[in-house]
């Protein structure tokens, strides 16, 4: 079960590592951004550490990343120029049609934050419990 469990975050992390490596306004954003995305990067290749030694890593060391993540995440999900939970473009020029576009999407856009929080989140939880459950916590 915690094999399937690290797949599947693993496959999540890969999507956000994918996207951020895919961005190309480097040269034309802030200085500042540039160095946040690298951050992020940094981070998610941090997590994927953490994934392949899940029982080598002390749990600290497992909340300390993921926080720091989270952190990012926020920033990404919602500042960054290329943020996949703010809204870029809407598809009319209706007011009411544009305003009931806008208040869906946000909708949407957090309960998907929110959903990925957590289960960014859940990382260190699932470690922790499947540390103590083996007899291996230190």
């Amino acid at each position: 079960m915690v094999v399937c469990y690290r797949v599947i975050y693993g496959i999540v992390v890969a999507v956000f590592l994918g996207n951020i490596l895919t961005t190309n306004y480097f040269d034309t954003a802030p200085h500042y951004v540039a160095m946040l995305m690298i951050a992020a990067a940094a981070l998610l290749f941090g997590l994927f550490i953490l994934l392949f030694g899940f029982v080598r890593i002390h749990p600290a060391v497992s909340w300390g990343i993921v926080l720091a993540w989270e952190a990012i995440f926020v920033w990404y999900g919602w500042f960054s120029p290329s943020s996949p939970f703010a809204l870029h473009e809407l598809h009319t020029l209706d007011p009411p049609t544009a305003a009931r576009e806008a208040s869906a999407h946000l909708v949407r856009a957090i309960a998907i934050f929110v959903f990925l929080f957590v289960w960014f989140l859940s990382l260190p939880v699932v470690q922790s419990a499947y540390l103590r459950r083996k007899g291996l916590r230190r």
